[in-house]
């Protein structure tokens, strides 16, 4: 019979698994990283709060203190300026947007920026040819970039539809937090 010997590569990691962690190591390594996420994450949600009560009442002067200077849109490959996406979403239309909420579903910190993969849910109201109304329900996945220019201010640099799916009047989107 032939006697099985664990190689020394098991054994190491026998023993790395079963050694105590360092609370030291710990705390100071995922701690501080931690504490500015959660930090950029509460603040982002305020921003988008915000963002979305500008963007149903149509409020341009707070849509534009919430873009920086060079923020662009990005949307289907194209660019779109800061004054032209302005001019896009405050345009009187067809169309009235009743509700815009939004979903932070991932941060990642990059110098000096915050880029979040967001979830937008957007419900519009249509009015027909005959004066009856319906709700069309939108769901865009966005990538944004931004930033607080230290005096706690934030802004967005820069807005890309990274998936959208939208549904007609009268159905329901198959979105359990709808």
């Amino acid at each position: 019979m032939q006697r099985i010997v664990p190689g020394f590569g098991v054994l190491l990691l026998a023993s790395l698994m079963s050694a105590p962690a360092s609370p030291a190591r710990d705390q100071t390594s995922s701690a501080a990283p931690q504490s500015a996420a959660a930090s950029a994450r509460e603040k982002l949600a305020e921003l988008y709060a915000i963002w979305g009560r500008a963007r149903v009442e149509v409020d341009r002067p707070t849509l534009e203190e919430l873009l920086a200077s060079d923020f662009q849109l990005i949307l289907g490959g194209k660019q779109s300026s800061r004054a032209e996406f302005l001019d896009m979403v405050t345009k009187p239309g067809g169309l009235k947007l009743l509700r815009f909420d939004v979903d932070i579903l991932t941060m990642q910190r990059t110098g000096n920026t915050w880029t979040a993969v967001i979830a937008e849910k957007l419900e519009w109201e249509r009015t027909g040819p005959a004066g009856e109304t319906s709700r069309i329900s939108d769901l865009w996945v966005t990538r944004d970039v931004c930033s607080d220019d230290g005096s706690g201010t934030w802004q967005f640099h820069s807005s890309e539809a990274i998936g959208n799916e939208n549904w007609p009047p009268g159905v329901k989107p198959p979105v359990r937090t709808w």
